[in-house]
């Protein structure tokens, strides 16, 4: 019985590296299969993953709520 892409991969990484829209299922299926192959250790490149985001990762990006000016003014967001 063959593993599944997320078995392969693992949580740690999946997570580390996030939602990565666009990249589609075979891209995934080559990684998986490169770690596979490779006998790459997966917790090492979810460390790498994780620090690249966090490298990469604007101040500003974070969803932090803007101050109102007053109470009665309503939020525009």
């Amino acid at each position: 019985m063959a593993l599944s892409v997320a078995e392969m991969i693992g949580a740690e990484l999946a997570t580390a590296i996030g939602a990565a829209h666009g990249i589609g299922r075979p891209r995934w299926e080559t990684m998986a299969r490169a770690i596979e192959q490779t006998g790459a250790d997966k917790d090492e490149l979810a460390r790498l993953a994780d620090d690249v985001h966090t490298a990469h990762r604007s101040p500003w990006s974070a969803a932090r709520p803007r101050p109102r000016t007053s109470p009665s003014q309503p939020s525009r967001w």
